[in-house]
């Protein structure tokens, strides 16, 4: 989008877009940090290292007994991997990412997004492959 001259704001509303087609929301920036939901289920996410290549490791911490599910999309949204889908009990994490898709395929260097799905709630977070 850079390379066409694109502005902040107008990055800005295609992300938005995009993390809106896949189900998630932002919280409104102009509530007052106290109205913005605190997690119940997903309380802490992250992804090491970041950059990567050629693997990573999706960190996660639970709040409460629910099923996980973790998925890899690429920067056009497209789903890359299913990493977790089971039920979990609270506490602390750990998936797997070896850069691979759902063939087995070695993904491009990039921009990859991961999402952590329980219960009502939804967490995405970028991640870089680099080659």
């Amino acid at each position: 989008m850079r390379a066409n001259d694109a502005t902040r704001e107008e990055i800005r509303a295609a992300v938005i877009n995009l993390l809106e087609s896949w189900g998630i929301t932002l919280p409104d920036e102009s509530a007052p940090k106290s109205e913005i939901r605190k997690n119940k289920f997903i309380q802490k996410a992250s992804n090491f290292p970041n950059p990567f290549n050629p693997d990573t490791r999706i960190i996660y911490t639970i709040g409460e007994a629910i099923n996980v599910k973790i998925s890899i999309f690429n920067i056009n949204g497209q789903h890359v991997k299913t990493l977790v889908n089971k039920n979990v009990q609270p506490g602390e994490y750990s998936a797997y990412w070896d850069g691979k898709d759902v063939n087995g395929t070695q993904v491009k260097s990039g921009i990859y997004f991961y999402r952590i799905d329980a219960g009502n709630e939804s967490i995405s977070q970028q991640m870089i492959l680099i080659k």
